[in-house]
Parts: C-alpha cells; sequence; structure tokens
C-alpha cells in the first residue's frame, strides 16, 4: 500500500508506524530520528558516526509494501502474525554486503560491529552457533531480494549511497581509535609479562563483544525513545537526555555540603566521619579511573561517596552518577539519604525491579506498549541494584541492552562490591576495564572488606592512588571500632531460641539476621512474645513494608523500648540502626562485619557490645552454594582466631583477617574448574561463549570470514546473575491493592501514560521471587498476570503483614531473594 502517487510528482511514503489516533509516522522520519538519537548517546566517546550510521539503517526492511500492508492491517485490527515482515535483515545485509573488507582489519569490525546492532536491535543473534549456522550469513541470504528492494526504497526516501558511504568511512576511523583503547592496555600487560597469550586473545575478543553491544544498545534506545514518544503522542519532540550539566552539578554539591554540615560532629565517631568526608572531597580531583575506596563500616560512606562523586562529576563533566547496591534494602535507605542530600528528588531514578516482564513479548513487534514502558536510564542520579547493572552488561533482554550506553562518560560507584558472585568475577572484571578505558567512565569500588580482584586471572586495572594510607586505614578503623566479634557457637535451629532469649535478657536490643527467610520466619514466630517490641524483616517483603517496619523499629530503638529483631541479611549494610548486641548466622566475613555494623554504631553504649557468630548446625545451603563457601572460609578465619591469633591482630575484622579469609576463598573457588569464568553445564563457559567463542568456532564455523564470533544469544539466555532466575511480583499490601486494579483496568490498556505513571508507583510494592517458585505458585492459584500478561501478582492469601511471602514448607529452597 502507497500513500503517496510517485507519478504525480510526490514520494512514496512508508510507515514506520501508527498510533491509536491512526496518525503515521514515516521510515524516513523514525530513521533519522533514531540515528540522531543513537549518535547523540554515543558522541562523548567518539563513536557518533557508527551509532548514527546503525540507527539510519535499523528498519531498512520497513521500506517495502510488504511492511506497509502488514502495519496498516494491524492498525485496523486485523489478523496479523507479529514478525512475519522480517524489517532488521535488510541493513545488516547491507553494510556485510558493501562494506565488510577482508583486506583491512578495523572496516572488517566496523562494518561487523554494525552489522549486529542493526540485526538484533530487536533480539541477540549468535554468530557462531550450535546449530551450524552463522547469523551474520543467516542474514545475508534469508530473503536477498527484499532486502534489496527495501534498500532501493530506503536510498530514495531516506538516504543515499554517498551518504552512507561517507558515515562508514567516518565510522571506521571511530571504531580503529575506539579498539586501539584497549588494545594498548593489552599490549603493555603483554610487554610486562602480565598476561599470556591464551588470555590477551580472550580478554581482546571479549572487549570487541562488549563494544558491539554498545553500539546495540545505542541503537535500542534511539529506536525505543522515538516510538514510544510518537505512540504516546508526544511527537514532534525535542530530543533532550537527563543528564548533568556543569550548572546542575554546581547546584546538587552546594545542597549536599550544607546538608553535610547540619550532621552533628561531638563525638569521635562523627568527627571521623566529617574527616572521611572531606577525605573524599578532595579525592575527587583524581582523573577518571577505578578506584578503591576502603572505609570502615558505619564511617558514612553513603554521603561521603556521594560527595565525591559529585564534585569528580564537576570537575570532569560527567554525564551520570549512578550508585549500585547489593540489597534492595540498602537502596531503598540510601536513595533516600541521596534525595535529601542533593535536595531535588526528581534528579534521582530509583531502579530496583523490572516490573514488567518482557518474556512473552515477541522482539519483533517493535511497537507493543510493554516493551515500551520498560525502564530507561536517563537521569543525573541512578539508584539502582547489582543485579540491574550486572544484567545491563550481561543480560538478553533489549530492555536490560538498552541502558548500557547509559553508562558512557559517567560515574559508577559499587557499594559492597564484595557481593559480586565469585562465578562472575572474570566478566565483572573485564567489563569494569571497558566501562572505564573505553567509555570513560570512572568507577569507585566500595567495601569494608575490599576483595582482592587485581590478583585474579583476568585482573582489573585498579589504580595503585589510594584514598587512605596505610596509617590513616588504621587509625579510622581504631576509631569505628564499637564492638567485639566473638565466636557464639554451634546450635540446632530449635536450640536457638533458648540462646538469643539468654542473650536478650541481659540487652536492651538484640539483632538477629539469618541467611534464610524460612530461618528468620522461625525464630520470629518461637520468639514473639509482649516483652519486647518485635520487628521481622526480610526480602520476601516489598519496600512500601520494609519502610514501615523500619520506621516503626527506629522509633522503639529511640524511645529506649526492648527491641528484639528477626532479619534476613537486608539489614545488614545502608540500614543506620544501633543494636546494644547482634547475632549472626555464620556466613562470609563480609556479612560478619556488616552486621557487627549495627552494634553499637554510633559507640554510645557504654555496655560491652557484641556481635556473636553461631553455627546453625542443621542448615541447608543446597541452594545457595556462595554463602556455603563463604561459610566455610569464615570458619577457617574463626579456627585461626582461637589457635593463632596474633596472626590477625586478635581481630576478626583486621586487614589481616580479611586477607586470610579470601585467600581461603579464592583458593577454594580456584579448585572448580573455571569458577570464576562462569561455567556452564555441557557448555563453554559464559566468558568463553561472550569472547573467542573458540569450541564452537573449530566445531561448527571454521571457515567463518568474521571476527566476531560470540554466541551472543545463548549466552544472554543462560545468564542470571544470581543462582536462580528471578521474578517481580506485585503484592497486595497497602497501597498495593490499588496499583492491582489499576493495572488490571481497561484505561491502563489504552493510555500508555496512565500505565506509565502506575508502573512507576508499583515499583514499592514488588518483591523478587525465583522462577520456579513463581511457576509453583501459578499452579497453585497464588500467583497470576495482568496488563497484557507481562506484570505478575501475587494472591492476597499468599501474603503476611508480618513477615511478607508466605511459603509452604517445601518451597524452602526458593526463599532466599537478594535483588
Amino acid at each position: 500500500m502507497r500513500y503517496y502517487d510517485k507519478a504525480n510528482g510526490v514520494k512514496n511514503m512508508y510507515i514506520a508506524h501508527i498510533n491509536e489516533n491512526n496518525k503515521k509516522q514515516t521510515c524516513d522520519e523514525h530513521s533519522r530520528n533514531t540515528a540522531l538519537n543513537a549518535g547523540k548517546r554515543l558522541e562523548y566517546i567518539g563513536l557518533y558516526n557508527t551509532a548514527y550510521l546503525a540507527g539510519l539503517l535499523h528498519d531498512a526492511g520497513k521500506f517495502t509494501d510488504d511492511f506497509n500492508n502488514y502495519i496498516s492491517a494491524a492498525a485496523n485490527n486485523e489478523k496479523v502474525k507479529k514478525g512475519s515482515v522480517i524489517h532488521s535483515f535488510a541493513g545488516c545485509s547491507y553494510i556485510l554486503e558493501n562494506f565488510f573488507s577482508a583486506d583491512n582489519t578495523y572496516r572488517k569490525l566496523t562494518a561487523e560491529i554494525i552489522s549486529y546492532a542493526i540485526g538484533a536491535h530487536h533480539g541477540l543473534f549468535d554468530i557462531v552457533s550450535e546449530n551450524k549456522e552463522n547469523g551474520f550469513e543467516h542474514r545475508k541470504k534469508h530473503q536477498p531480494q527484499f532486502d534489496k528492494t527495501a534498500i532501493s526504497h530506503l536510498f530514495e526516501e531516506c538516504t543515499g549511497k554517498k551518504e552512507t558511504e561517507e558515515l562508514f568511512d567516518k565510522a571506521a576511523e571511530e571504531t580503529e581509535r575506539c579498539i586501539g583503547k584497549f588494545l594498548d592496555e593489552l599490549g603493555k600487560m603483554a610487554d610486562e609479562g602480565e598476561i599470556r597469550n591464551d588470555i590477551y586473545d580472550t580478554e581482546l575478543d571479549f572487549y570487541l563483544g562488549l563494544l558491539a553491544r554498545l553500539v546495540l544498545s545505542a541503537v535500542i534506545e534511539g529506536d525505543r525513545t522515538d516510538t514510544y514518544n510518537f505512540m504516546s503522542g508526544n511527537y514532534p519532540y525535542t530530543l533532550k537526555q537527563d543528564t548533568g550539566t556543569e550548572k546542575l552539578w554546581d547546584v546538587l554539591t552546594d545542597n549536599t555540603d550544607k546538608y553535610i554540615h547540619t550532621k552533628e560532629n561531638a563525638t569521635p565517631i562523627q568527627k571521623a566521619r566529617g574527616e572521611l568526608s572531606d577525605i573524599c572531597k578532595d579525592f575527587s580531583k583524581n582523573p577518571t579511573d577505578i578506584y578503591e575506596l576502603k572505609m570502615p563500616t558505619g564511617a558514612g560512606k553513603t554521603l561521603s561517596g556521594l560527595r565525591l562523586a559529585l564534585y569528580h562529576a564537576k570537575q570532569y563533566k560527567k554525564h551520570r552518577i549512578i550508585y549500585i547496591a547489593p540489597l534492595i534494602s540498602i537502596l531503598e535507605q540510601n536513595a533516600a539519604v541521596i534525595k535529601e542530600a542533593v535536595g531535588d528528588a526528581s534528579k534521582v531514578l530509583e531502579h530496583h525491579s523490572n516490573i514488567i516482564s518482557e518474556e512473552d513479548v515477541p522482539e519483533a513487534d517493535d511497537t507493543n506498549k510493554t516493551k515500551l514502558l520498560t525502564q530507561t536510564w536517563d537521569a543525573p542520579i541512578i539508584v539502582t541494584t547489582l543485579v540491574q547493572f550486572l544484567n545491563t552488561l550481561f543480560g538478553g533482554q533489549t530492555s536490560q541492552i538498552r541502558r548500557f550506553s547509559a553508562l558512557e562518560n559517567s560515574i559508577v560507584i559499587l557499594d559492597e562490591v564484595q557481593s559480586v558472585p565469585w562465578k562472575m568475577l572474570s566478566l565483572f572484571d573485564l567489563a569494569v576495564n571497558f566501562l572505564n578505558r573505553v567509555c570513560g567512565t570512572t568507577v569507585f569500588l566500595c567495601s569494608a572488606t575490599q576483595p582482592s580482584f587485581g590478583e585474579l586471572k583476568h585482573k582489573m586495572l585498579i589504580s595503585p592512588v589510594s584514598m587512605l594510607s596505610d596509617e590513616q586505614e588504621k587509625r579510622y578503623s581504631a576509631v569505628f571500632k564499637r564492638s567485639s566479634i566473638l565466636n557464639g557457637g554451634n546450635y540446632r535451629l530449635e536450640q536457638l531460641p533458648e540462646f538469643i532469649s539468654g542473650i536478650c535478657s541481659d540487652s536492651k536490643s538484640t539483632l538477629v539476621i539469618c541467611n534464610k527467610k524460612s530461618e528468620s520466619e522461625y525464630l520470629y514466630n518461637k520468639l514473639k512474645t509482649d516483652e519486647f517490641v518485635m520487628i521481622h524483616l526480610s526480602a520476601s517483603m516489598c519496600m512500601k513494608h520494609r519502610e514501615e517496619m523500619l520506621d516503626r523499629l527506629y522509633n522503639a530503638l529511640n524511645d529506649g523500648s526492648k527491641v528484639l529483631c528477626v532479619a534476613t541479611q537486608v539489614i545488614e549494610a545502608g540500614v543506620d540502626v544501633s543494636f546494644e548486641n547482634v547475632i549472626r548466622f555464620k556466613a562470609g566475613l563480609d556479612n560478619v562485619v556488616q552486621a557487627n555494623g549495627r552494634c553499637n554504631r554510633h559507640g554510645v553504649s557504654e555496655n560491652n557490645c557484641k556481635t556473636y557468630v553461631v553455627d546453625c548446625t542443621d542448615e541447608s545451603l543446597i541452594y545457595l552454594k556462595e554463602i556455603q563457601r563463604a561459610k566455610n572460609a569464615m570458619t577457617s578465619l574463626l579456627c585461626l582466631y582461637e589457635t593463632e591469633p596474633e596472626k590477625i591482630e586478635h581481630d576478626l575484622a583486621s586487614s589481616a583477617a580479611v586477607k586470610h579469609y579470601y585467600s581461603v576463598l579464592f583458593n577454594d573457588i580456584s579448585k572448580t574448574e573455571n569458577y570464576c569464568d562462569y561455567p556452564i553445564k555441557d557448555k563453554p563457559s559464559l566468558l568463553e561463549l561472550l569472547s573467542s567463542n573458540e569450541d564452537w568456532k573449530t566445531k561448527y564455523d571454521p571457515e567463518s570470514p568474521y571476527t566476531l564470533c560470540q554466541a551472543f544469544k545463548t549466552a544472554g539466555n543462560i545468564f542470571e546473575p544470581l543462582d536462580s532466575c528471578t521474578v517481580s511480583v506485585l503484592v497486595p499490601y497497602g497501597d498495593g491493592k490499588r496499583i492491582i486494579n489499576d493495572l488490571g483496568s481497561e484505561r491502563a490498556k489504552y493510555d500508555v501514560a496512565f500505565a506509565k505513571k502506575v508502573i512507576e508507583e508499583a515499583k514499592h510494592y514488588t518483591i523478587s521471587i525465583m522462577r520456579p517458585l513463581v511457576d509453583k505458585l501459578i499452579k497453585q492459584g497464588g500467583v497470576y498476570k495482568i496488563y497484557n500478561d507481562s506484570v505478575y501478582v501475587l494472591n492476597e492469601n499468599h501474603y503476611s503483614v508480618e513477615t511478607g511471602l508466605i511459603l509452604r514448607k517445601e518451597d524452602d529452597g526458593c526463599n532466599i531473594l537478594i535483588l
């Protein structure tokens, strides 16, 4: 179907989108807007033309009568097969046919990178796969005549051969400069003997894969941004990325300084926090690099880190600050502190769960509201979880990949960086290197128990510049030592209530931290009494529920009530509470140190405050292997403390203790083949799939002419930051009931702006549940779907106002949720 008659001197109009008001967006408009959006996304790091050309050609296959007929029929509510007209192959095959040059390495790589961005913008594909089909060759040969027709129409309606050639020439120059950045780094390491040839090849291919993902990210962002604006009626629009400007950083820095100066500065701990904050401010002058930020627990790391980031952003004109927390509980508390400190909550975006599930949405359906409503990271300050950050780097959904380009020229603060899963250390190290060296991102690794990332096989290129001298580190550690860590002994779970009661009898406030929700719920119910203000906290309670429980806890502690709080590790960091005594189920040293940070936190108690490490001997951690490994390493440390305490300075939290703990842990990890390379049963490791992919290439495509050979789709489908896939589920707690009704209403189906507003509210009323348990609950009627089957909802009788998600005993293996 053609809407204009070329015979009468008017160009044909090929349609990209038709919105609900029957307005039509031409392919020319959409292609140019996407190209501009994508190019702007990577302009700072010198990849404007690369991203622009990929965006210009991303929908080349829509310049056809077949797509016009398809989209018009869909707009008229006629029955059509989603994705029946493949429009992402034409631009991909055109670039490969016309610009792939075996004689020039960089032009060849540029063609592959741009082709991948075009061909994968509706879903990743494997370049070399188990089915013996090369992804590039498949796109070249699948529909050659259709693609050639589409390109000829593209040249008539939108661009021309000359412009594409000029853009490609510029893109090849950009790509060469970009690749040169990590070639220089790898060459330097090879010259110094720090890297073997096989590691060199693996890391080079891994960085090339991330470069392809980065350009793809810009195209997805440009495409979805333009499509959303048109489909929601916000058209034409002015492209405006909400990033930090020099003026904005000035305002937020001034506000934060004023906020910090309102804090009391009377006690030694308060004075030390102020001094550390000033040290952070001075350290911000250091250039873009990867830095370790070692600060004792309770030293005010959130505010000091924010101040450091703001001053660094101001000096080096960074686009945004991305604060990453390991747990939702830390994110909740620290997001509130950050918003209050900067004085403008509108500049802070919280992103901790994907309320929208894209699993059942066809990738080819680029007008589906479900896809268009997924979270983008366009704000000056982003507060998100480690899981969302890792998904952005390695996840397989386009909604996850979309966020990757937001990391360029930014500041990433990784709080409690020791929480990165051990199986991901190689991937994590190399991705951080890429962010810093290629994307111009400054990375701050924050922890009181810093792992030795620079000692692993795939090294993180950490700057040797330290924020604190050895002398300062010892001095401030002494200031913030407010309690003692002791071995509390071994008990079965049923014996622990008696032990806990004995501690509580001599204490005004006691905190018990368990490894599993089933343990915390058991102890909460066994210990429940009118003698105490009883509080339960776990990740199976939605954010709003936890906020209300924390308010109750703060009030009880402040008014001197006798308090017993039983929790999982959600309370371990980022929660500013202080107890006289803490009981921590044995886990890793990092967990124990964080738990100890809740003991006499402000140093005001005159009692001999203690953190007891207890071993629950009948505890099953079969589904939590990393906790079990950490627990084993902690057992070794406790044995050393009992037999040769002088080796760790008579202190379980000393630098020597941390070093011993990680030495044992990493040694245990290294005994498992390729553990740090994300091993996959019956397949190459994830690191191999995302780099050289040598095994599959040798077996299935040994004659491939392409440099890129990654199995991006397979890797994305397999990748899970945690040991099991999780799903965000909306719960009927408080205002969550109204939100469930709103999302299930007819209005939400047709009003995109209304749905977006409700989904933003919903993030405070979700919990993350492991996929196997969600499947069980669906069969039991405990979970159902609303909003085009893309939002999961928990049935009301499966949620407790005391302890959150209600589970049966046989579901015990699925109840630890760390998101």
